[in-house]
């Protein structure tokens, strides 16, 4: 074992870690995030800790919806890391298949995913925890189709920004739909977050969904503003992010979907 080759592969990936915008923003990302996302969350358990708030059953709801958004922007994105790994993006578009069907299809694939990790979240939540979510009832419907399109809209974005940037954004994926958390407020009320922050969660669909959960089981009045707001939110930006994926689709088969 020899010094000088041991240091000249660190300098090796060093130096490429350097030159990778997405490698050197995880170094920051995570850090950051785990900080912001446990730390507001436990100040607000600790501010709440005497008031009579169904704490379990409001985090409960709150990490299940998350989940349900995880998995329809992962279905998305997945889909896409699994083309360009397999090398098979010009292969798979050489066909007659159009970019929209290809969307349409991985999202079906999303809302099969959806359904499978919702219904084992619940069964979690009444075998481990005796929380019964289904007692939310019908406000379950808008909630579930809000998180799901905002899902679809990350994967959507982060997909079409991978395809103009080039494959050493990949690293992104994950961070667009995490980045979303503490600004929707999945852990907390948005109002756990510093006044100058605040303005960009209003900005997020996901914002008034996980509002509207906390509105749902501590009051149980529905906020249809919210949600009728959030949806508005969700089809503007899902068609942003939609004809974005197109655009940067056919910028990329110009060169030729080289990987």
């Amino acid at each position: 074992m020899k010094l000088h080759r041991i240091l000249a592969v660190t300098h090796r990936y060093a130096h490429e870690q350097k030159r990778n915008f997405s490698r050197m923003s995880e170094l920051f990302y995570w850090p950051v995030m785990d900080l912001l996302l446990w730390g507001l969350s436990s100040r607000w358990h600790q501010s709440i800790a005497k008031a009579d708030v169904p704490l379990l059953m409001t985090m409960l709801a709150c990490i299940l919806l998350w989940q349900i958004l995880w998995r329809s922007n992962q279905a998305i994105t997945m889909g896409l890391v699994a083309e360009i790994w397999d090398k098979n993006l010009r292969n798979l578009f050489s066909t007659p298949l159009s970019i929209s069907e290809w969307i349409a299809g991985v999202m079906l694939v999303g809302l099969g995913q959806t359904c499978i990790a919702g219904f084992i979240g619940y069964l979690v939540a009444l075998l481990f925890f005796d929380v019964n979510l289904a007692s939310l009832g019908f406000t379950l419907v808008p909630l579930v189709t809000g998180v799901v399109l905002f899902g679809w809209t990350v994967g959507v974005l982060s997909s079409a920004v991978v395809l103009r940037f080039g494959n050493s954004t990949l690293p992104l994926l994950w961070l667009f739909a995490s980045l979303s958390a503490p600004f929707s407020g999945v852990y907390f009320p948005v109002a756990m977050l510093p006044d100058w922050i605040q303005p960009v969660s209003s900005l997020l669909p996901s914002t008034y969904l996980f509002e509207g959960v906390r509105s749902i089981v501590s009051t149980g009045e529905i906020p249809g503003g919210q949600l009728l707001l959030s949806l508005l939110l969700n089809v503007l930006y899902l068609s942003l992010s939609l004809y974005l994926l197109t655009w940067a689709f056919e910028l990329r088969k110009q060169k030729g979907l080289q990987q």
